[in-house]
């Protein structure tokens, strides 16, 4: 199913700059907690749509960054983030298999359908690599996993990415908004 689509063009914050719509930078480029800013620019309440969480592939593009091979066992967990009863991001988080071999099992039970980022941002242990971004269109795998379970008018969307490691132990989570629900 992968190789049908295009991979994304992952670049860093200052190529961004050049093509990222100028208000969805602060947004993108903020380096702390997605989860947080949202809160903030919520009227009502921020929640959490869990889509899926299950064991499965990584992506071509996730299996390349990640540096494990595309038949790589890893737990997959999508969500729609929403503010006001509006869809604003969609999140997809990559735990490879070694993740759970020790303190990492806990998460599993603590993440039910709470925001990755109230745990990531409370762990002593987190380290995050630097942040990547991309447009996604039709052609990208990402755009069709981001608009699965929603009928967007956009036909392209920004996307942020980052590797943390927790207990030494790496994951990825990959941030699409749709921006028409931001700035409407």
């Amino acid at each position: 199913m992968n190789s049908v689509y295009n991979l994304p063009n992952w670049v860093g914050q200052q190529q961004a700059q050049s093509y990222l719509p100028r208000p969805l930078q602060p947004w993108l480029f903020d380096s702390g907690s997605m989860t947080k800013r949202l809160r903030k620019f919520a009227k009502q309440a921020l929640d959490v749509q869990l889509l899926e969480q299950c064991w499965g592939h990584p992506t071509v593009s996730e299996s390349l960054y990640l540096q494990c091979g595309a038949k790589h066992q890893v737990l997959i967990r999508e969500v729609y983030l929403r503010c006001d009863n509006a869809i604003v991001m969609f999140g997809r988080t990559v735990f490879p298999y070694a993740f759970f071999q020790g303190r990492g099992r806990k998460w599993l039970a603590l993440l039910d359908t709470r925001p990755i980022g109230d745990l990531l941002f409370k762990e002593a242990s987190l380290k995050r690599t630097r942040l990547y971004f991309s447009q996604l269109d039709n052609s990208h795998l990402e755009f069709h996993l981001a608009t699965q379970g929603y009928n967007t008018s956009e036909t392209r969307l920004w996307a942020r990415r980052s590797q943390f490691y927790i207990y030494d132990q790496p994951l990825l989570v990959t941030e699409v908004v749709f921006s028409e629900n931001i700035f409407s």
